[in-house]
C-alpha cells in the first residue's frame, strides 16, 4: 500500500476546479477532502482538525473569502498549513495573502506540478509546526512539576534545543539553559537576580513580553517576534500556575531566522518576478493597442511591433521556463536523455539564434573548435538551455563594441565548452554566491540589465547533473569565462586515446 503523504482539505466554490484539484492531490499520494465554502470546512475542522495538515483555498468565494478563512485557521489551528490559490493574482494579493497567514501563493491556472511543490513544502513546514508545539507542550508539562522533581526538570531543561528562562512571581531569574546563557553572550546572568536588573536589547525583549501579560493578566500563552542584529525569534511566554495562582513566567526563545530569511526571499521573489513580467508585458500591450485602435496602419510598421512583441513575450517564455527547470530539479523530475550529441551544431545553432542580438551591440564573435568530431554525451534540450543562458549573459553583460568567444576542446575524457567575454566582470566577492538561486551582481553597471538570477542556478544543476562541471574564471570590469565540461562519447574517448 502507498504510504499517505499528507491530508489536505480544498476549499473552492468552483465545483469544476475543486473536483479537478482533488483528483490530482489524491493521485499522488495524499488523501483530498473538497468543501464548496470555507464555512463547510470550518464545520468539519472542529472535530478532525488534529488529523489534517494542508488547506489550499480559493481567495475569491461566496460568504467567507480565503483571507478569513486563513485568520481562522491560523487562530484556531495554528499547525495546519494555508495555501492561497486565486484567479486574481497580483502583488497586493501576494502580500495580504502572506500577511495574513499563507504559507503560499499560487496564481490560477497552475499545473499539477506547481500544486505538488507546494504541497511538498507545505509537509515541511506542517513537521516544523508540529514539533515546535510538542516542544512548548513539554515546557509546559516540565514546569507543572518543577517544585516536585527540580533534578529531572533540571536535565530536561539543560537538554533543550531552544532557549529557555523561568521567573518567579518578583520576576527574578530561577533557571535557564545554556542555550538562553549562549544567545547573549555580551550579557551574563545569575540566578536569583531580577530581569530587570539587566540592560540589553535581547533582555528587554523578554521584559516586554513578560510585562505585557502582566499588566494584561492573562493566564494564556502570548508570542512576540522580534530581530537583534541580523537574527529573528520567536518568544512565548506561558504562566507558571499552581492552586490558580501565577507563581512565575516561561519563555521558551525559538530562532526563525532561517524561516524569516526564506519568507523574505519569497516576498522578494514574487515582487521581482512581478517587476519583470510588468515591463515587457506592458510594452506588448502598448504596441497591441496602437495597432487595435488603428494608429499604426503601414504594413511594415505593424510587422516590426509584432515583432517586439514576439521579442517580449519570449523573454516572459524564457523566465517561466527557468522557474519550471528549478522546480523539476529540486522535484527530481528531470527526465534527461543522455546520448552523443554534436555540439559543434549546438554551438553553431545557438549562435546564429544570438546573431541579431550581438549584430545590435556591434559585439564582434570569435569561435574556435578543436578536433574533427566534437561529439559528448548529453541530454539534448537542456544542452540548448545552458548555451543558451551562457551565450545569452555573454552578450547581455558585455557592453557596445565587446567582443564574445566561444571555443570547443577536448579535455581528457571531457568535451569543454568555453564562453567569453569582455564585458562587465564580476567582483571577488560576489563569486561565492554566483550559482545561487535569485542571485544576481549588482554594480552601478548592471543595475539595468534585466534578469531574475535564475539562469546560472539552471546551468549549475542541469550540468551537474549530468555529470559535468560548470567553472568561471572572472575579472572585475575585464570580462569573464564560463566553462562547462561534460564527458565525451565513447567514441569520442576512443578516437581521442588512439
Amino acid at each position: 500500500m502507498e504510504k499517505l503523504l499528507g491530508k489536505v482539505l480544498v476549499i473552492d466554490d468552483e465545483d469544476q476546479f475543486r473536483i479537478a484539484l482533488t483528483k490530482v492531490i489524491s493521485k499522488h499520494g495524499y488523501e483530498a477532502t473538497p468543501f464548496p465554502s470555507a464555512f463547510a470546512a470550518l464545520d468539519y475542522l472542529k472535530d478532525h482538525h488534529e488529523e489534517i495538515d494542508i488547506t489550499v483555498v480559493d481567495m475569491k468565494m461566496d460568504g467567507m473569502d480565503g483571507i478569513e478563512f486563513i485568520t481562522r485557521i491560523n487562530e484556531l489551528y495554528p499547525t495546519i498549513v494555508p495555501i492561497m490559490v486565486t484567479a486574481y493574482s497580483s502583488i497586493d494579493t501576494a502580500v495580504n495573502s502572506i500577511k495574513h497567514g499563507a504559507f503560499d501563493f499560487i496564481s490560477k491556472p497552475f499545473s499539477p506540478e506547481q500544486i505538488l511543490y507546494a504541497l511538498q513544502k507545505s509537509m515541511t513546514r506542517r513537521s516544523l509546526l508540529v514539533q515546535n508545539k510538542k516542544l512548548k507542550a513539554e515546557a509546559e508539562r516540565s514546569l507543572k512539576i518543577l517544585g516536585q522533581e527540580k533534578s529531572k526538570i533540571h536535565t530536561v531543561v539543560q537538554c533543550m534545543a531552544n532557549p529557555l528562562i523561568v521567573l518567579n512571581s518578583s520576576l527574578e531569574i530561577v533557571l535557564y539553559n545554556p542555550y538562553f546563557e549562549n544567545i547573549d553572550i555580551n550579557h551574563r546572568i545569575k540566578l536569583f537576580t531580577k530581569i530587570t536588573d539587566y540592560d540589553s536589547e535581547f533582555i528587554n525583549q523578554i521584559k516586554t513580553l513578560v510585562n505585557s501579560m502582566i499588566e494584561n493578566k492573562t493566564l494564556t500563552m502570548i508570542q512576540k517576534e522580534f530581530q537583534i542584529e541580523e537574527k529573528f525569534f520567536q518568544a512565548t511566554c506561558a504562566a507558571v500556575i499552581t492552586d490558580h495562582e501565577i507563581e512565575g513566567y516561561c519563555v521558551v526563545l525559538n530562532d526563525i531566522t532561517k524561516l524569516k530569511e526564506v519568507e523574505n526571499l519569497k516576498n522578494q521573489f514574487v515582487s521581482m518576478v512581478a517587476h519583470e513580467i510588468k515591463a515587457p508585458i506592458s510594452a506588448s500591450l502598448g504596441y497591441i493597442y496602437l495597432i487595435l485602435d488603428g494608429y499604426i496602419t503601414d504594413r511594415d510598421k505593424i510587422l516590426e511591433k509584432l515583432g517586439r512583441c514576439k521579442e517580449r513575450s519570449e523573454t516572459l517564455l524564457e523566465m517561466v521556463n527557468d522557474l519550471l527547470q528549478i522546480s523539476r530539479h529540486q522535484t527530481n523530475r528531470l527526465n534527461l536523455e543522455i546520448k552523443p550529441v554534436n555540439i559543434r551544431e549546438k554551438i553553431e545553432n545557438a549562435l546564429e539564434f544570438y546573431a541579431q542580438e550581438m549584430k545590435k551591440k556591434n559585439l564582434e564573435l570569435a569561435k574556435e573548435f578543436s578536433g574533427a568530431n566534437c561529439e559528448i554525451l548529453a541530454d539534448d534540450k537542456s544542452l540548448d538551455m545552458i548555451l543558451n543562458n551562457l551565450i545569452s549573459n555573454a552578450i547581455k553583460y558585455t557592453p557596445e563594441g565587446g567582443k564574445v568567444s566561444v571555443s570547443y576542446t577536448n579535455d581528457g575524457d571531457y568535451g569543454a565548452i568555453a564562453v567569453k567575454d569582455s564585458g562587465y566582470g564580476i567582483r571577488k566577492e560576489d563569486m561565492p554566491r554566483l550559482f545561487t538561486e535569485f542571485f544576481r551582481c549588482k554594480t552601478k553597471e548592471t543595475s539595468k540589465i534585466s534578469g531574475t538570477g535564475l539562469g546560472l542556478s539552471v546551468v549549475k544543476k542541469f550540468v551537474t547533473a549530468q555529470k559535468g562541471t560548470v567553472t568561471v574564471d572572472s575579472e572585475y570590469q575585464k570580462g569573464s569565462v564560463f566553462t562547462v565540461r561534460l564527458p565525451l562519447s565513447r567514441e569520442q574517448r576512443t578516437e581521442n586515446r588512439e
